[in-house]
């Protein structure tokens, strides 16, 4: 009867495991505005002005707080503009612009998703006429304090969680001196995660600067505000699993031939959910689609340091002063080392889609911060490496207190904006030459590309006489250039202008056909060159894109630490020669009886008194 009330709950709490890791991160929207097209296209020469500059996201925009700035190169006066979505398309935001005399215009504006209210800045840079402007200087955000703090406490709680977890599963294997203390690190956990989580969203009320009630309102109705429920759930998981051992059914093993007990997939479930649900809610200046991989990687980053200063932590914690510290630091020294493989790999692969050169690692505050953080955890590996040859306890507080820098890093990197501007991968250069008039017939012909940068360039062909009267003006031009054609016509002082053609690095030929009126056609082969724009930051080392090498080191880390986990494995079952095989689940079976025969003699011994 016991027997089977036990599969029962067994059964339940298996199909509560497996409701939460199906649930948690189903429902949530993509929460990222990104910025898709912006139109007229960044670094783009018009030969007429826009009346308007339409930008386009990838999710729906908060209509309420849309701003807007122009500037102007040179002494051109600034022309007004005002910006609003899109009524008809709620992803676009349209900005209407005032007279603009020929010159060069910068654009910019800072909108908010509806998702998660994260301000997404946007811009473009034109020229009007003949001027040839370079594209706009990247955007570069610090961190938000205020988010930052609530981050951070997010962080630390879960990794205290994570190390109270991972050291309940190995608890056969790890001496805690105190295990009462545990229950503290617990609730000081649930009270972090919880803290941070509503911080997050008291952050951003707070940001919107409008009416109290109103954006408090506006932030409840985000994707951010619908994970708390999420995340109560996965609190609720790790809680349970370390209620104390009077809920003996919690030790029943998930299969009957596995070591995976209830209480430990609870744990951990509720440990991996919550951070799924952590990764889910990145940065808003992430470039493209939000990948599964990003968010695994995310995850993965998270759960590793939890893995390694949460255990660290709650071994301190229940042994310190006591003798038991050294063998319960040994005990866990392979879970350690394993969290610190994958923070250290899955840290370079979100690097991989953060940092797009080592320009932009080193003209953010987000790189910045990242190096910094690349050197602590530097540090603290060597304080580990440290603490496994000496008998010192200084060594784990020390590496502790690094890595408590590097919680607070972290924190502070997920609301700074990364360094993915495209204008941290081109070099400088110089201006784009012109070709010299070219003579053909009684004409002299000359083009060149305007801005002269690779991409979208407008091409302005100047057509001069030579003889006066002229026997045939030119009426229009037939351009080939690659496999496209174009048809210009002349003004009335010679110049013809084409837009939108898309151009490479270099030179790039053209075949022009010029038809005149009343004499044949003349043919010319012109030539246009474009190079590398401009860019504000200076090359630091080198501008060549480094994501390939991070994720190619990213794989050699893991592999190292898979090896190394494997033989920490090994020894962990050296070590423990009193836990069963899989093959053997009877001890669990027979241990959970005997504590039911227990409990029924203390039942019948408090009836009889």
């Amino acid at each position: 009867m016991n027997g089977s009330r036990h599969r029962v709950r067994s059964a339940l709490a298996s199909t509560v495991i497996a409701a939460v890791v199906v649930l948690a991160p189903s429902g949530l929207a993509r929460a990222h505005a990104i910025v898709d097209e912006v139109t007229p296209a960044d670094g783009s020469a018009l030969v007429d002005q826009p009346r308007q500059v339409v930008f386009t996201f990838s999710e729906p925009i908060l209509a309420d707080g849309v701003g807007v700035e122009v500037s102007t190169g040179g002494d051109s006066p600034t022309p007004t503009a005002s910006a609003a979505v899109d009524p008809a398309d709620p992803t676009s935001v349209v900005v209407d612009l005032g007279a603009m005399p020929n010159g060069t215009y910068q654009v910019r504006v800072r909108v908010r998703d509806r998702e998660d209210l994260h301000e997404v800045v946007a811009r473009t840079s034109f020229a009007v006429g003949e001027s040839a402007p370079d594209p706009s200087p990247p955007i570069v955000d610090d961190a938000e304090p205020m988010e930052t703090a609530a981050r951070w406490m997010f962080a630390t709680g879960f990794v205290l969680l994570a190390g109270v977890v991972a050291i309940g599963s190995a608890g056969r294997i790890v001496a805690l001196a105190r295990p009462t203390r545990v229950v503290h690190v617990v609730v000081s956990g649930v009270v972090l995660v919880i803290a941070g989580r509503v911080g997050i969203l008291v952050a951003r009320t707070i940001s919107l600067g409008g009416n109290p009630l109103d954006d408090a309102l506006t932030v409840l109705r985000t994707s951010d505000a619908q994970r708390v429920l999420l995340v109560a759930v996965a609190l609720g998981c790790v809680v349970v699993s370390e209620l104390p051992g009077r809920l003996v059914w919690l030790d029943v093993p998930v299969r009957l031939d596995h070591r995976l007990t209830v209480r430990h997939a609870l744990g951990w479930t509720g440990v991996v959910n919550l951070a799924v649900l952590a990764a889910w809610g990145g940065h808003s200046a992430l470039e493209g689609p939000l990948e599964p991989l990003t968010v695994l990687a995310k995850s993965a980053h998270l759960l590793g340091i939890g893995l390694w200063v949460g255990v660290l932590a709650v071994a301190v914690v229940a042994n310190a002063a006591t003798p038991q510290l050294r063998p319960s630091l040994s005990a866990t020294s392979g879970i350690a080392v394993s969290g610190a493989f994958l923070t250290v790999a899955s840290g370079l692969l979100l690097s991989s889609r953060l940092v797009i050169s080592l320009t932009g690692l080193a003209a953010t505050p987000y790189g910045r911060m990242l190096v910094l953080k690349v050197v602590l955890v530097a540090i603290a590996v060597l304080f580990g490496l440290r603490l496994r040859r000496s008998t010192l306890t200084a060594w784990p507080v020390a590496e502790l207190g690094v890595m408590a820098v590097v919680v607070v890093l972290g924190a502070a990197i997920a609301t700074a904006t990364p360094a993915l501007d495209r204008g941290f991968t081109d070099r400088p250069g110089a201006a784009a030459s012109v070709a010299p008039a070219l003579a053909v017939d009684d004409l002299l012909v000359q083009a060149r590309a305007i801005p002269g940068r690779p991409g979208i360039n407008a091409i302005e062909l100047r057509i001069g006489e030579t003889r006066r009267p002229s026997p045939g003006p030119v009426a229009d031009v037939d351009l080939e250039i690659g496999a496209d054609r174009y048809v210009a016509q002349p003004n009335t002082g010679g110049i013809a202008y084409v837009e939108g053609v898309t151009l490479a690095v270099g030179d790039s030929p053209i075949a022009a056909v010029l038809h005149r009126r009343g004499a044949d056609d003349v043919l010319a082969d012109l030539v246009v060159t474009t190079q590398p724009a401009v860019f504000e930051h200076a090359v630091f080392i080198s501008s060549a894109g480094i994501g390939g090498w991070l994720v190619g080191l990213a794989a050699i880390v893991a592999i190292v630490g898979f090896a190394v986990w494997l033989r920490a494995r090994a020894r962990w079952r050296v070590a423990s020669p009193d836990v069963p095989h899989d093959s053997d689940p009877k001890p669990d079976t027979e241990r959970i009886r005997v504590d039911e025969q227990v409990r029924n003699e203390g039942r019948r011994r408090v009836l009889v008194e």
